[in-house]
């Protein structure tokens, strides 16, 4: 009914609780083209949700993300990460150990342990949203960024990056660090 398509080799069906186990191998595509795959996985008919475990890589038409285990929640549009979650989009990259992405809002949220790095910046946080729609980041608790071309070190409880003015606000105790040449030197 949902136009998901699940493919394996190895399908083991419990016609009574409407639970496929797979093994060895399967894909989930959805009607939109998103695809998840996994070593192994279940399906679970009466509660929509898909359970994929060991090596789960997750395409979406520009992100990829690999984590250790993933439920994705059809009837909901969302996908919760487990553990060792690493995300990638063009040559961005971010590391947390758990998170989730609300496909019909197009958020994902990151938190525990949150790294996240760019040819230029460099950042950490307790936890992140990403709004893939407007490519704004919100970092939340012991948010830090350094920034190599522009020689500028931030923290603060919260930072707000608002893409489409290439604006950040620190708030919650923030600080800046600048270095600066003049004709002496580094200050």
């Amino acid at each position: 009914k949902d136009h998901n398509t699940l493919r394996t080799r190895h399908l083991d069906y419990n016609t009574k609780d409407s639970v496929a186990v797979f093994m060895n191998g399967g894909a989930m595509r959805d009607k939109d083209g998103q695809i998840v795959e996994s070593r192994n996985g279940t399906y679970d008919s009466k509660v929509k949700t898909f359970t994929f475990e060991t090596d789960v890589n997750m395409f979406t038409d520009s992100i990829f993300v690999k984590t250790k285990d993933l439920k994705y929640e059809s009837d909901l549009n969302l996908a919760t990460f487990g553990r060792a979650t690493n995300a990638w989009k063009e040559d961005n990259m971010l590391s947390s150990d758990s998170g989730w992405y609300n496909r019909e809002k197009e958020i994902f949220f990151f938190n525990n342990n949150v790294h996240v790095m760019t040819d230029s910046q460099e950042g950490w946080c307790d936890s992140l949203y990403f709004y893939r729609n407007t490519s704004d980041v919100e970092m939340l608790g012991n948010a830090q960024v350094t920034d190599t071309t522009r020689n500028v070190f931030a923290l603060a409880g919260r930072i707000e990056y608002l893409d489409t003015l290439s604006k950040v606000t620190l708030t919650r105790d923030p600080a800046v660090i600048t270095e600066t040449e003049d004709q002496q030197g580094i200050k």
